[in-house]
């Protein structure tokens, strides 16, 4: 779970599967606990890349966190308002004065992430399968 596509220092840099997971935890936590929920989250964006440790906890914090999002979504609505979401590169002060900065459209950026994270892992999952099969 914590071998990469590319080695160390490549000019085509990648994740093992088990840093992807933990950063789709940061973006979970960060867009719906912290964004969403209005919930006091602290995230190193950066560090979740360099993550070594077990990879069953994080599947399992994914799972959790998900099952959370109707709850911090309703939050939100009953709020009024969004929170900054916690350790992100989005411009949100820029999204907040063009007025786009809705909880659909937080919800919106949550699944892309996730279909993009999960993109990811696929194409990790099938380059770390094939090494070693004939061709």
């Amino acid at each position: 779970m914590h071998s990469r596509p590319t080695d160390e220092g490549s000019e085509w840099p990648t994740n093992s599967a088990a840093a992807l997971v933990h950063h789709l935890c940061g973006v979970l936590a960060s867009w719906g606990a912290a964004c969403l929920g209005g919930e006091d989250i602290v995230r190193d964006r950066d560090a979740e890349f360099a993550f070594t440790g077990p990879v069953g906890p994080e599947l399992d914090r994914v799972g959790a966190l998900i099952a959370r999002l109707p709850g911090w979504v309703a939050a939100a609505v009953e709020r009024g308002e969004l929170a900054t979401p916690a350790g992100t590169t989005v411009d949100v002060d820029a999204a907040r004065r063009a007025g786009t900065f809705t909880p659909d459209w937080v919800v919106g950026h949550i699944l892309h992430e996730v279909a993009t994270h999960t993109g990811q892992l696929q194409v990790t999952r099938d380059v770390l399968l094939s090494r070693g099969r004939s061709r």
